[in-house]
């Protein structure tokens, strides 16, 4: 705290910051969450549960608080446009399961995707099997 003639300037760093805020430069908007995001995050909470800072690292500029928000902001979501969406029916499914085991998710994404989590790629796509001779 800085005095001057002998009196206290009860303005702190916090204080001054927050009186400067209008010549920062404004906050940038984070993209819109793709479809291969979300199914990367569906996935990998299939696998590991509610890890958020390991599903993070997971999907490429996301940070924990944002997909753990995601997450959250789905399951509160009413809208119908976002009911259709794969990631929020698997969302739902889950919220609603009160088991919640590896085993029970599994079955969440297989509705939800129309395919297990094991056999998935990175990229969101199934694989494709090799043809044997």
């Amino acid at each position: 705290i800085e005095t001057h003639q002998g009196k206290s300037n009860a303005r702190r760093n916090a204080q001054l910051r927050h009186r400067s805020g209008p010549s920062r430069k404004p906050p940038s908007r984070k993209p819109v969450w793709t479809h291969d995001e979300e199914m990367m995050m569906a996935r990998k909470h299939c696998q590991l549960g509610n890890r958020w800072t390991t599903i993070a690292k997971c999907v490429a500029g996301r940070s924990e608080c944002e997909v753990k928000n995601h997450w959250n902001s789905t399951l509160r979501c009413k809208t119908s446009t976002k009911a259709s969406r794969p990631f929020y029916i698997y969302a739902k499914m889950c919220s609603q399961d009160l088991a919640d085991t590896p085993a029970s998710r599994q079955h969440a994404f297989t509705t939800a995707y129309g395919t297990t989590a094991e056999v998935m790629s990175t990229a969101g796509k199934p694989r494709s099997k090799q043809p044997t001779a």
